[in-house]
């Protein structure tokens, strides 16, 4: 919080009054910013505490192999009887994009040099990097909550993983399998209801 207006600063006239007490007591200045602006990224705090997320460095996209379905073959036998030897399906493999975030970090030569030794209460260049942090935490958190209408760079979100249709309706294809032709792809997905009697299952 500046000590004096623009235009007290811009006329450089301080009321003839205070010009004393100005001159002699510096202003109380909280040595922390406090952040009021970031905090709610519930969704994105939860991914990364106690281990949920997982990183991996270099290539242009991810390969996950999956499991879809049992083998049919498992069955009790007699003795001779032939083995149905048919190759069981059931293992496929997802393909994930990388998504890339940026942030730029900009402030002026002139801003730095104020902003040192006694005068600087509070870091500039820290806040500023803190700042450019905190702000693509919350982009991450926001992307992973987009709808369907997501930027093709962006993040795979949660809806796009777990589509809000009913389970014939659902058309998307995350990790490039289409849950249009795939049934065991779809997610189950029920209209929940309000009622004043309570919550019950829709159509």
């Amino acid at each position: 919080m500046p000590r004096f207006s623009s235009s007290v600063i811009s006329g450089g006239t301080v009321p003839a009054n205070v010009n004393a007490l100005i001159a002699t007591t510096l202003p109380k200045v909280q040595p922390d910013v406090v952040d009021n602006f970031f905090k709610a990224t519930p969704f994105f705090w939860w991914m990364r505490d106690k281990g949920r997320v997982k990183s991996w460095d270099g290539g242009d996209g991810m390969e996950i192999p999956i499991m879809f379905d049992e083998n049919p073959n498992a069955k009790s036998y007699l003795p001779y009887e032939v083995m149905d030897v048919t190759p069981p399906h059931g293992i496929g493999t997802t393909v994930w994009r990388r998504a890339h975030y940026r942030v730029p970090l900009m402030y002026a030569r002139t801003t730095a040099a104020m902003n040192r030794g006694e005068s600087a209460v509070v870091d500039l260049i820290d806040q500023l990097k803190e700042q450019a942090q905190l702000s693509l935490v919350k982009t991450l958190n926001t992307d992973l909550f987009k709808e369907t209408t997501q930027r093709s760079q962006d993040l795979n979100s949660l809806y796009y993983l777990i589509q809000e249709a009913a389970p014939t309706a659902q058309t998307l294809a995350p990790g490039g399998i289409s849950k249009s032709t795939y049934s065991w792809w779809r997610n189950n997905y029920v209209t929940i209801n309000a009622t004043a009697a309570g919550l019950v299952a829709g159509i």
